[in-house]
């Protein structure tokens, strides 16, 4: 305990400053407690040394009424919502003027490429017209991104499951009665797809069944003339439909 020279009230040691003393090189305490010095410094250093208030009253004066828990983190959530909103106006912007100029970033490899090493996808309307966007990957990155899909042991498992249920399908479809010409022909049509998608430089290409298999309203065989090569994106969009009656 030490008692204060200014205001004469005893305190323990925590409330005073230190300082080194240049004679004997040790610590020692100041005779005025740390308020007392904060008092005098700030009045010594104010503009308007009659008008001093203490350091908490100052601040009370001064600081903005804290809100409520819920209202700040509403706020918050607007912010970041109007934030949102305009990054993504900007980041839109910034496209239509680069595919003006026939460029497109690509969001993977973060590059300024040319259009033609983007695929388009098809996006359909509220009022069910179409048209069609380039993808925000460009050819090779979505290439990689498909091979680290494959790499997760769940999505590879579905990958096999699906493709086991594919030949299967195609196995149940087939009939006993097909000559070796016959399924000369099969092996023919699935090896010009390759071919195809070979020369494309991806799967542009798959083997449709002219009547499906597993339709709505009729069944097909799996027989070579019932069998076609056409492009990916009419395949997935016939699905299992047959109208041609």
């Amino acid at each position: 305990m030490k008692k204060c020279t200014k205001c004469e009230e005893t305190k323990s040691l925590d409330k005073f400053y230190t300082y080194k003393s240049p004679n004997t090189g040790k610590m020692l305490y100041k005779g005025a407690c740390r308020k007392c010095i904060n008092r005098y410094t700030a009045k010594y250093n104010s503009k308007d040394p009659d008008n001093y208030k203490p350091r908490d009253e100052y601040l009370d004066s001064v600081r903005k009424q804290k809100e409520p828990k819920t209202t700040r983190i509403s706020l918050g959530i607007i912010k970041s919502k109007v934030f949102n909103i305009k990054e993504k106006q900007k980041r839109l912007i910034k496209e239509i003027a680069l595919e003006a100029y026939g460029y497109k970033r690509c969001f993977m490899c973060n590059k300024e490429l040319v259009l033609s090493m983007f695929s388009k996808k098809k996006r359909t309307r509220k009022d069910k017209t179409f048209y069609y966007r380039y993808k925000s990957y460009c050819k090779k990155c979505l290439v990689l991104s498909n091979k680290e899909y494959l790499k997760k042991p769940g999505n590879r498992e579905r990958n096999k499951i699906r493709k086991a249920a594919m030949v299967k399908r195609n196995r149940v479809a087939k009939p006993k009665w097909l000559s070796a010409k016959q399924m000369k022909a099969i092996h023919e049509i699935y090896r010009d797809m390759r071919t195809r998608n070979r020369l494309a430089g991806k799967i542009e290409y798959h083997v449709d069944h002219v009547v499906p298999l597993n339709g709505e309203t009729v069944c097909g065989l799996h027989v070579p003339w019932n069998l076609e090569v056409v492009k990916a994106k009419d395949n997935i969009a016939k699905s299992n439909t047959y109208t041609d009656w």
